[in-house]
């Protein structure tokens, strides 16, 4: 070990000897080059380092955001070339490398960033649904939706891929919240097809969806849909449904004509009497499917 160190300094000795050597003979304008020949080379060893670790999924990510962000008006073409973007990012985060673990961080911050665009941020919660299925709810998705300040379409489009993620009971909150309307909107649909409803529907629940129902300020096309999911809980509970749909029937003055409709309808295919659907014009089912 002696002899090798020995050795060892001798050649440093030798080195370092002429490289003082060589340094001297050198003119200016050489001893410049050797100088920004030095400084520059551990820049390009740090970008040849930096761009080896960049994956795929990255660089398509990048690609998507940059397309979001420059075309505002996407055409055939655009809408085609974010489709293929859109496949290879998927392809990218669902393999087990650390390409895909990179790709689905940088996602993360592309998501989180307050900075993205609605709709990009929508696609994004879509690509991650589609990837890892619709049980796989990411924890900073769930943070994002109970942010009161959260962009109410993105969350509304976290409840539309990640539906089964939450309870009847958050989205009938959800729906007698102070939430935006695409936000219930979401959680309305999330209820429609809600599975295994005899397990997580319950009679407790129409006392929350009659608050809803008789609220002056939820709009028109969300009390009709509230109405129309009772017909699922009518099979559940006939008898607290029974009596709630009556109700809602009987209130001309309080609930809009087209929702009665649709209560007289539900009354109508479980019950024995027949109810007399209310007299609708047509300006009432324009304003109905216009809002």
């Amino acid at each position: 070990m002696t002899n090798f160190m020995n050795k060892l300094k001798n050649r440093l000795r030798s080195g370092l000897a002429y490289l003082r050597t060589s340094w001297q003979k050198c003119s200016l304008k050489q001893k410049i080059w050797w100088l920004a020949g030095g400084l520059a080379a551990p820049l390009v060893v740090y970008l040849l380092i930096a761009l080896s670790s960049v994956s795929a999924g990255e660089v398509r990510l990048a690609e998507l955001a940059g397309s979001w962000t420059k075309e505002k008006v996407c055409h055939e073409a655009c809408a085609s070339n974010r489709r293929a973007l859109e496949e290879a990012i998927i392809d990218e985060l669902t393999g087990s490398t650390r390409s895909a673990r990179r790709t689905a961080r940088r996602l993360e911050i592309y998501f989180l960033d307050e900075d993205s665009d609605a709709a990009f941020r929508q696609r994004l919660v879509s690509i991650l649904g589609r990837a890892f299925g619709p049980d796989d709810l990411p924890p900073y998705l769930s943070d994002y939706l109970a942010r009161e300040d959260g962009q109410a379409d993105v969350r509304a489009a976290i409840i539309d891929v990640y539906g089964t993620a939450f309870s009847p009971d958050y989205y009938l909150t959800v729906v007698k919240g102070s939430g935006e309307t695409s936000l219930k909107q979401a959680a309305v649909r999330a209820l429609s097809v809600y599975p295994d409803k005899v397990f997580n529907f319950s009679a407790a629940q129409l006392a929350t969806i009659g608050e809803s129902v008789f609220d002056k300020t939820l709009p028109q096309s969300l009390r009709a849909a509230l109405v129309l999911l009772l017909s699922d809980y009518y099979s559940l509970f006939p008898t607290e449904t029974d009596k709630l749909l009556r109700t809602i029937y009987g209130a001309d003055k309080e609930v809009d004509v087209i929702s009665r409709a649709f209560a007289a309808d539900i009354l109508n295919r479980h019950g024995q009497k027949t109810w007399l659907l209310p007299d609708i014009s047509e300006a009432q089912w324009a304003e109905y499917y216009n809002n």
